[in-house]
């Protein structure tokens, strides 16, 4: 039995060792431009294989806990750019993986552009992303039961975004031209969020800026923060939205409405929207555990009139 038992310690180990020679010179290859070349070419294969449209990336580097994109490109099927991304990089952490942790240090995305158009018959996002292979039809899984331990973590820990820009256009039914209806431009982005897998429990962090140029125009800050513990939820949004602001506060304890607590005020000045002047708006919310929710809304209508309060 000690014998046995000895050999088979031998077995184990060499096995190890084998699995850990293979890993360690695949990583090593991976490194190198030959390497990082090829992992490109798989990667965008695989993805073209997968959707009706064309998924390309300029460049590949590969550093071991890091991966560099350039020149990353979504288009449809006609060959039509939907989008696009100047460069992505992504740092990670590897010995995390023994603590059950996907840890992402860092995650940088530079200069995304989206170009949305969409008709009757859908938009080009949707035709370019469409499965390119009828997918055989699964049995729903069963809702995985959430226990008190986190398990599996998900955790990335810096998101930044540089030079966003996202327009979406609309060609109406019997129309030729399309119809710009959403352009934000100058958007930067900056976050954190951890998940974990087993109980669910999530921290978020997050701040947006940009501008609006297509009428409502106007500057855009967002701040956002969440936390999730089993059923208590608390989260807060505070910013400026199309030259007013935007205040939110929200604490649910259990599952149930009547045991919320939350304050929401959103002010927006007057605007010009379809050739006619909307507002200004207000719009005021508040609610405790207990009690009945209150809401207060004030608009002036365009011909200058007093405003109107409804509650």
């Amino acid at each position: 039995m000690k014998r046995a038992a000895k050999i088979g310690l031998k077995v184990v180990g060499c096995l190890v060792a084998a699995i850990a020679l293979l890993t360690g010179s695949t990583m090593l290859v991976l490194r190198t431009s030959w390497g990082s070349e090829r992992l490109r070419r798989v990667i965008v294969s695989r993805v073209n294989d997968q959707i009706q449209g064309h998924f390309d990336i300029a460049r590949l580097t590969f550093g071991g806990d890091r991966l560099a994109l350039r020149g990353v490109a979504l288009r449809d099927p006609q060959g039509h750019l939907v989008a696009d991304v100047a460069g992505v990089d992504v740092a990670f952490s590897i010995p995390r993986l023994l603590r059950r942790e996907m840890r992402v240090n860092t995650l940088s995305i530079d200069t995304p552009q989206l170009g949305l158009l969409a008709d009757p018959s859908g938009s080009n996002l949707t035709r370019a992303t469409a499965p390119r292979h009828e997918r055989p039809k699964r049995k729903p899984e069963p809702p995985r039961a959430k226990t008190d331990r986190e398990g599996w973590v998900v955790n990335l820990t810096h998101i930044e975004i540089k030079g966003g820009d996202v327009a979406v256009a609309v060609t109406p039914a019997g129309t030729a031209g399309a119809q710009p209806r959403l352009h934000l431009a100058a958007m930067t982005f900056l976050g954190n969020v951890r998940y974990a897998l087993g109980n669910g429990s999530l921290d978020l962090a997050a701040r947006l800026d940009g501008e609006s140029r297509v009428a409502p125009a106007g500057p855009l800050h967002l701040t956002a923060q969440a936390q999730i513990r089993g059923e208590n939820v608390l989260s807060q949004i505070d910013g400026a939205l199309l030259g007013g602001a935007i205040h939110a506060r929200t604490a649910l304890h259990g599952s149930r409405l009547e045991n919320a607590d939350g304050t929401v005020a959103i002010a927006i000045p007057a605007f010009s929207l379809a050739g006619h002047t909307w507002g200004p708006v207000r719009v005021e919310g508040t609610t405790q555990a207990g009690s009945v929710p209150v809401l207060d809304l004030a608009l002036e209508e365009s011909g200058g009139r007093a405003a109107e309060a409804v509650r």
